[in-house]
C-alpha cells in the first residue's frame, strides 16, 4: 500500500519540452531544484520537477537513463542495483518527507559521479554500496572509499563531514518488510550513488553472505577519523554552513552551542571523557530518548525552564545559564552518549540548587 499520494508524475519528456516555464515558474513560487510544480498539459493537472532535478537535487534513476524527483517517485518505476552491476526496474511503496525541521546525526557527503562533483546528504546508518560490492554505512566512509554508480563505474567520495541538515529529506523504500536474503530491490540509485533503502535502515538485518557493514571502522566526525583522512569530520575549518539546492548543512561545529563563561556545571567542571568520546555518535536510539526525556519529562517537572540538547558536543555534563528573563539548561552530547542514565538526576539536582529557576 502506498504510503503517501504522489501527484501524477507529467514524465521526463514532457518535462523537459517545458523547462523554460518551468524554471519562471518555480522562481515565481520560490520552489528548490527538485520540488514538485503542478502543471497543465492538453488540458490535465500533473507534476514536474523544478529544474534542474540534477544530480545532488534529491532524485533517483529511473528506466531509460530518466532521473525522477525522489518527491514524485512513489509508485513510479526506478532502477535498483545488485552487487554484482545488474539492475532491475522496482517500483518504490514507500515514500515519506521526514516531518522535523531539523534533521540531527546526518552526514554530508561530496564525491564525484558521471563527470560531477555531486553533494548529497544522508542519514549515519544509510548504507553505501561500495565498487568492490561490500557495504558501508555513511558514518563510517572513508577518503579512501569508492562507491558505485548505476553503471557499475567506481565513485571516488571527495569529502564527508559529521552535523545537521535542516531541509527536506525523503525516506524512501520499495517496501517495508524485511529484506530477502540476496537484498534484490534495496539498494537504489539516489543522487548517483547506490544507496540502501530505509527497510535496510530499519531492520539493520545483513544475510545472505554479505555480512555486517563493520564497526571497526572510524566514524565521521571523530578524532580518529580526521586523524586517518587527514580532513575535518566536523566541519571546523569550515567557513559557513552549507547551502544546498533542498536546505542548510550545518556542521557539527557549528551546530554547537556556546556555552557562557558564567554557567554553573552539574559536575563542578567542564568534563569531558578523554579517547571513546564519540563511541556511539551515530546511535539514533540514544538521541531519540533524550530528546523524549526533555519533551515529556523535564517539560513538565521545569515548564518555565528553554531545555537545550547540544547532541555535538563532545562535553560530559549539564549547564545552567540565565539571559534575559530566560533561566537555560543545557544537556551535552558527550553525557547523553556515554553516561545517559546520569542525566535526570544531574538536571534535576542543577535546577534544585539554582533557586533562580
Amino acid at each position: 500500500m502506498n504510503s503517501q499520494i504522489s501527484p501524477q508524475y507529467c514524465g521526463s519528456a514532457t518535462c523537459a519540452e517545458i523547462e523554460a516555464l518551468l524554471t519562471s515558474a518555480c522562481h515565481d513560487l520560490g520552489k528548490r531544484p527538485g520540488q514538485p510544480v503542478m502543471v497543465s498539459v492538453d488540458g490535465k493537472l500533473c507534476s514536474c520537477p523544478c529544474p534542474s532535478g540534477a544530480l545532488g537535487a534529491g532524485v533517483l534513476a529511473a528506466p531509460d537513463n530518466a532521473l525522477i524527483p525522489i518527491a514524485l517517485a512513489c509508485s513510479q518505476p526506478v532502477l535498483a542495483v545488485d552487487r554484482t552491476g545488474g539492475s532491475q526496474t522496482v517500483s518504490l511503496d514507500f515514500v515519506r518527507q521526514r516531518r522535523a525541521d531539523r534533521h540531527d546525526n546526518m552526514i554530508c557527503l561530496r564525491y564525484r559521479a558521471s563527470g560531477l562533483d555531486v553533494t548529497q546528504v544522508l542519514p549515519m546508518d544509510a548504507l553505501l554500496m561500495q565498487y568492490d560490492g561490500g557495504m558501508v554505512a555513511a558514518s563510517r566512509v572513508a577518503l579512501t572509499d569508492e562507491l558505485v554508480d548505476v553503471n557499475g563505474n567506481s565513485v571516488p567520495v571527495l569529502g564527508a563531514v559529521w552535523g545537521a541538515y535542516e531541509g527536506v529529506y525523503f525516506d524512501i523504500a520499495t517496501d517495508l518488510s524485511p529484506q530477502g536474503p540476496d537484498l534484490s530491490g534495496r539498494f537504489l540509485v539516489r543522487d548517483g550513488i547506490v544507496v540502501g533503502d530505509f527497510a535496510l535502515q530499519i531492520h539493520r538485518v545483513v544475510s545472505g553472505g554479505f555480512g555486517t557493514p563493520p564497526k571497526t571502522r572510524a566514524l565521521v566526525g571523530s578524532d580518529d577519523w580526521d586523524r586517518i583522512n587527514g580532513a575535518d569530520g566536523q566541519g571546523v575549518s569550515a567557513v559557513a554552513p552549507m547551502d544546498l539546492p533542498n536546505g542548510t548543512f550545518f556542521p557539527a561545529a557549528f551546530a554547537t552551542t556556546d556555552i557562557p563563561v558564567n554557567a554553573v556545571a552539574a559536575r563542578g567542571t567542564r568534563h569531558a571523557r578523554v579517547g571513546g568520546s564519540v563511541a556511539t555518535i551515530e546511535d539514533q536510539s540514544s538521541l531519540h530518548r533524550v530528546e523524549h526525556l526533555i519533551a515529556h519529562v523535564f517539560r513538565g517537572w521545569y515548564p518555565a525552564v528553554n531545555f537545550i540538547l547540544d547532541w555535538y558536543s563532545h562535553d560530559e555534563d549539564v549547564y545552567l545559564w540565565r539571559d534575559d528573563a530566560e533561566c537555560n539548561v543545557l544537556i551535552t552530547g558527550g553525557l547523553a552518549r556515554n553516561d545517559e542514565a546520569a542525566v535526570p538526576a544531574l538536571v534535576h539536582a542543577l535546577i534544585e540548587d539554582r533557586s533562580s529557576c
